[in-house]
């Protein structure tokens, strides 16, 4: 499963629209649609970070292991 695919994921098990997890991230609806939209791998560190918070959940929740690697070592 991809970054945008577990982003929708996790927001639709929350209730939440992705102008909801956009705006409680502080990023631009058009970011966050565009990862989902696109079932994007490719998301900037610092924007998967305030959209994992939004969503309340760890970043690992929302990327894959080898992104945490990546992002992180």
């Amino acid at each position: 499963m991809t970054t945008g695919e577990r982003i929708e994921q996790l927001a639709k098990e929350r209730g939440m629209s992705l102008h909801k997890v956009a705006t409680l991230a502080g990023v631009s609806y058009n970011t966050v649609y565009s990862a989902v939209k696109r079932k994007s791998d490719r998301v900037d560190r610092k924007i998967v970070e305030k959209i994992a918070k939004a969503l309340d959940v760890d970043i690992k929740t929302v990327i894959s292991e080898d992104q945490f690697l990546s992002y992180y070592t």
